[in-house]
Order: C-alpha cells, then sequence, then structure tokens
C-alpha cells in the first residue's frame, strides 16, 4: 500500500560463538563469521586444546541448506595448530603445521540472538584422526 514502509525480514550478517571441543579437541575456540550469502559464511577462529596446549587457528567456508531458523550446516577449510615448544613431541609433527578442516551437523539461530550448533569434525591434526563432537553457543546479528 502507498505510505506504508515495507518490512523486509531480518537477515543475519555475522555471529560470534564458542565451539567446544570440535576443532581444539579438549579446549576451545571462539570464532567470527561472515555471511557472504544467506546460504554461505566465512569463518576463522582461535582456540585452544588444554591438555596439549596447542593453540588452533580454523579457517573455514560454510555452507548452510537454509537461511531460516533451522539448517543442516557444512563447512570446510583448514586449521593452523601450534604446538607448544614446551610440548614437543605430543604429535607426529613439531612446531606449525596445517590441516584440513571441516564441520557437519545440525545449526539453530534465532534472527538477531541466539545461535546454536552440534555437529561433528574431523580433527585431521590429531595423531588418531577420530571425528569429535563440536557444541557451540553464540549470538548472530
Amino acid at each position: 500500500m502507498p505510505g506504508l514502509a515495507q518490512q523486509t525480514p531480518h537477515r543475519e550478517k555475522a555471529s560470534v560463538f564458542v565451539e567446544l571441543a570440535g576443532n581444539a579437541a579438549f579446549g576451545a575456540t571462539v570464532n567470527v563469521e561472515a555471511r557472504v550469502h544467506p546460504h554461505v559464511a566465512l569463518r576463522t577462529g582461535i582456540g585452544n586444546d588444554f591438555y596439549t596446549s596447542t593453540m588452533v587457528v580454523p579457517a573455514q567456508v560454510v555452507f548452510m541448506s537454509s537461511a531460516r531458523r533451522s539448517a543442516i550446516e557444512v563447512s570446510a577449510g583448514v586449521t593452523v595448530a601450534f604446538e607448544d615448544s614446551r610440548y614437543t613431541g605430543n604429535w607426529n609433527w613439531d612446531g606449525v603445521k596445517p590441516f584440513f578442516t571441516g564441520f557437519a551437523g545440525y545449526r539453530y539461530q534465532a534472527p538477531g540472538g541466539f545461535l546454536f550448533r552440534l555437529g561433528v569434525v574431523p580433527l585431521l591434526w590429531t595423531n588418531g584422526h577420530i571425528p569429535r563432537v563440536a557444541l557451540s553457543l553464540g549470538y548472530t546479528h
């Protein structure tokens, strides 16, 4: 109708969340994510595996099945692992090494509010290469 402002749906542009386990195996990562398309985002973060004092820096491209509140999320990218020099020898490599990484799971995000993710992350930087469950809580804007 003329004279009435048209309302457009709120589109999330950025998210900040803490991922427990996942890329940091026995630790946590803090992540920042920017939407580049309703179904695609770019993510980076920094975290620490508390068991081995290994710092991790994941960077991923994220694909979501829907731009709605609930979605299946799949991501792929790289995690750079920095082994603490005091604990050199925890892994089959020493120092700094990049590894392929990913995520597959469920994502719920309220418009301009709560973010929840639950899925698995293949930990290719550990000796066991066992997928780990990842639980994320955060905020989307």
